[in-house]
């Protein structure tokens, strides 16, 4: 069926934990998305640049 989406489910896992689970990886996925050009232009930086606490390091 065309848009169906499949979720397992573990049957020893209380239903709410199961959805509050879910919840989570999705409001993460969708942190990602919302902030993923940022996320592309500090690693973008810190390959050209290093990180910024490199120069705290000693050795």
């Amino acid at each position: 069926m065309p848009g169906k989406r499949e979720v397992e489910v573990k049957l020893s896992v209380r239903p709410t934990d199961v959805l509050l689970e879910k919840h989570h990886e999705n409001k993460a996925a969708g942190w990602y998305e919302e902030n993923r050009e940022a996320i592309d232009a500090l690693n973008e930086f810190v390959e050209e640049n290093g990180s910024f606490s490199d120069f705290h390091r000693s050795f």
